[in-house]
């Protein structure tokens, strides 16, 4: 009968340990043909994350820490830094988790933590010629989208005020062929992307 406690506690140990080291876990993905990227975090012990984007000569470009959370999902807006080989990582005090991933540099979505208040997303362009613009205004003014082709302006549309997001698919005339530009923003936060059809 004394037995069984020596055989069964350290089989209950390596099991909780396991345990621990399955349910700590990183995983990444890329959100469509964007260079945004899901970033789904369990973190069982509820310490402290803190979460490094670093290029490929391991320097930081990014950093953003979470208290006290046991999970954790967020998109991570890239598509500002220059195209290149990244790694996410992931630390909680005891252990780092990475994961590979690759900025293709034409979609160029603006971080929401880049110290201003709006936040505009531009896709890649579709088959059916049309791009999805997501826009977050958190400024107290008014923000404006506006389609021009070759510096002559084919439309405008006021977005409002205020701290909603905003999609806006725009489709674009497969017969006219040439270079479009889309802006979004005001005359001090304006952001554009540049289509060739």
């Amino acid at each position: 009968m004394k037995i069984l406690p020596m055989l069964f506690g350290p089989l209950l140990i390596c099991f909780s340990i396991s345990c621990y080291a399955q349910s700590y876990s990183l995983e990444v993905d890329r959100f469509k043909t964007t260079d945004n990227f899901i970033v789904s975090i369990n973190n069982p012990v509820a310490v402290k994350l803190t979460v490094h984007i670093k290029d490929k000569d391991g320097k930081a470009v990014f950093q953003e820490s979470f208290m006290f959370v046991e999970k954790i999902k967020k998109v991570l807006f890239l598509g500002s830094l220059p195209p290149g080989p990244y790694i996410v990582e992931v630390f909680n005090g005891v252990e780092t988790k990475t994961a590979n991933i690759k900025i293709d540099g034409l979609d160029k979505m603006v971080h929401p933590e880049n110290g201003k208040g709006l936040v505009v997303g531009f896709s890649k362009l579709k088959a059916d010629n049309s791009i999805d613009v997501i826009v977050q205004n958190k400024l107290d003014k008014n923000v404006s989208l506006k389609v021009y082709k070759e510096n002559a302006l084919l439309s405008s549309e006021d977005l409002g005020q205020g701290g909603e997001i905003v999609k806006k698919v725009l489709k674009l005339n497969k017969a006219e062929k040439g270079d479009f530009i889309v802006r979004v923003g005001t005359k001090e936060n304006l952001y554009q992307y540049k289509i060739t059809l």
